[in-house]
């Protein structure tokens, strides 16, 4: 029965790691947008829900420009500078099929993120073979951030996905120059670079690497090379100088190239600590310990031609790509999902000399059972199974605890303002720059600081539309506890002398609060 097993999973690898990578992603499958990263989440749901409610309210092809112009919560509910919004359109197609359901974002993070796996698997079985490709995949389903980001409601999983299908179809096409392959490879590419920038950076030096392999000087007189080159950065530059004049239009930006951006503080490059961190996180939250130690071992190993360095490229155009945007990349992990990504194939050839052939076959092939195990075979199953325990550990504790809604005080606050306030009503919200609860109240408003309130400023919001003052007592920020005692009394002082009986706040209790802004 052993030996049948085996032999079914050679038949179809493919889908036995789609299976080991889905069963964890669909854990949680229908929490709301809460926990690591809401605030990233809420503002692709946002995009999303207000698409579909475009879509509703103007049917047809005509409307697709709206596209163009995606709309988030805050700054009174306009329009922003964005990457190119083709993943929250997506959703929000699938929205006309099943209603504005978070399940049903999820489940197009968790496509993504599959598809991504097989061309993971068929990229490395094309730099290697089947053995390495299993394994590099096997990893790619269990590893804590790969689970965590392909089922949240954010485009990482399509930019991924996007990445390694333009890798794959690009390195198809030096092996057989079909020109359909290059197409592929430019489409996927471009998606990856006009949904995030740095696939400039960690796409496009790999994509170079495998030209100048292929083709050395001769790249120069190429004309498909200067054609794909030359329209990526032309359909990127476009989008991005179009988002821009949205900026210009609205002031309202995710701090792409505004002068108050801190994605591009470069002191932090020099710091020890920076480094660190950096490489504390790779190790532990990324390759869950066990599987960065093995990545490490597989960088060792022997490279039997110039194209096996690919992956070496990719590892170094991926920290190139993060200290690129050094803040950004401190803050967000997610940044470092590429160097995950070029880091599995390292521990996939470790696996695949002990366990494999280095042929054609994914796992061992011996069915015997008196033979004892071998030295190498015994540890590495048991740095398997230990890399299983901990990103387990990692996943459940540290990324699916904060998603209980028991314990979210920001879901419990949007569901008083949901049963509050009108459907219509405009909110200034004290949540720093957290649109998490604009999202789950499902209103638009404005963000600001709780040290920002004052009988000016609600003026001012007043006059701009804003219709209720809300926030919390115990935190800023979905993240972030609230510790100031004296922004919390100063509140309270607003809140406790209303002008009119219509005034009164209709909750200012020791948790939260929720009232009118009477002019």
């Amino acid at each position: 029965m052993r030996f049948s097993a085996v032999q079914a999973i050679q038949r179809f690898p493919l889908l036995f790691l789609s299976a080991i990578a889905l069963i964890p992603r669909l854990y949680h499958f229908n929490s709301p947008i809460i926990g690591i990263h809401a605030w990233r989440q809420a503002d692709t749901a946002a995009m999303a829900r207000n698409f579909y409610e475009m879509q509703r309210s103007h049917p047809g092809l005509n409307n697709l420009w709206r596209f163009f112009y995606p709309q988030v919560d805050w700054g009174g509910g306009g329009y922003a500078e964005t990457e190119f919004p083709i993943y929250p359109a997506i959703v929000s197609w699938l929205y006309r099929l099943t209603g504005d359901h978070t399940a049903s974002a999820r489940l197009v993070t968790v496509l993504f993120s599959l598809v991504g796996l097989c061309f993971l698997y068929r990229l490395v079985e094309l730099c290697f073979d089947q053995s390495v490709a299993f394994w590099s995949a096997l990893f790619y389903a269990i590893l804590p951030l790969s689970v965590f980001y392909g089922r949240t409601v954010q485009p990482e999983s399509l930019v991924m996905m996007s990445t390694l299908g333009g890798l794959y179809f690009f390195k198809r096409w030096t092996v057989q120059e079909k020109r359909r392959d290059l197409v592929f490879s430019w489409g996927l590419s471009a998606i990856a670079l006009l949904t995030k920038v740095l696939p400039l950076i960690y796409l496009g030096i790999p994509l170079l690497f495998l030209a100048v392999l292929k083709f050395k000087t001769r790249i120069f007189r190429r004309l498909d090379l200067w054609i794909y080159a030359i329209a990526l950065l032309a359909v990127t530059f476009a989008w991005y100088h179009h988002a821009h004049q949205i900026y210009l239009d609205t002031g309202l930006t995710f701090g792409f190239w505004s002068n108050d951006t801190d994605r591009y503080s470069w002191d932090d490059l020099l710091s020890i600590e920076y480094w660190s961190d950096i490489l504390f996180r790779l190790a532990v939250r990324h390759f869950a310990v066990f599987g960065f130690i093995i990545a490490l071992i597989g960088l060792t190993y022997k490279r039997v031609q110039a194209a096996d360095y690919l992956w070496e490229v990719g590892l170094a155009s991926s920290l190139l790509a993060n200290a690129l945007a050094p803040t950004s990349s401190y803050i967000h992990e997610y940044y470092q999902l590429p160097v995950m990504l070029y880091g599995l194939v390292f521990v996939g050839k470790v696996f695949s000399r002990v366990f494999g052939d280095g042929g054609d076959r994914p796992i061992a092939q011996s069915h015997k059972t008196t033979k004892p195990a071998s030295r190498p075979t015994f540890w590495l199953s048991t740095a398997l199974v230990l890399t299983f325990v901990t990103s387990s550990l990692i996943y459940s504790l540290d990324y699916m605890q904060p998603e209980h809604i028991q314990t979210s005080k920001v879901y419990q606050l949007a569901q008083q303002i949901q049963a509050q306030t009108p459907p219509d009503a405009k909110v200034l919200a004290t949540t720093g720059g957290d649109p998490s609860l604009l999202y789950l109240a499902n209103r638009k408003g404005w963000l600001i600081q709780p040290e920002d309130v004052s009988l000016e400023r609600l003026k001012a919001a007043k006059d701009d539309g804003a219709d209720f003052l809300v926030g919390s007592y115990e935190i800023v920020q979905s993240y972030a506890l609230f510790e100031d005692d004296s922004q919390k009394a100063n509140i309270r002082e607003i809140l406790a002398s209303p002008t009119t009986d219509s005034c009164k706040p209709l909750v200012n209790d020791q948790q939260v609060f929720i009232s009118p802004i009477c002019p």
